[in-house]
């Protein structure tokens, strides 16, 4: 597990994490990055407005079909 903890900033701030999970915490130090944070929260609004916009279509053509009939 040495090799593992190498790759952290911080070893002592992970000291109480057990060896079977040490795996993780390069992973945890990738995604708690601002930069990753920012990134997840942009893509979380686009698709966020895209499913807005396909229900509001839908909503849309489902109208236009009753006044149709």
């Amino acid at each position: 597990m040495g090799k593992v903890l190498g790759l952290t900033k911080n070893n002592e701030k992970y000291a109480d994490v057990p060896d079977r999970l040490k795996w993780a915490i390069p992973i945890h130090e990738s995604v708690s990055r601002p930069e990753i944070k920012f990134g997840f929260k942009m893509l979380a609004a686009k698709v966020a407005q895209k499913i807005a916009q396909e229900v509001a279509r839908r909503k849309r053509s489902h109208w236009s079909k009753l006044d149709e009939r």
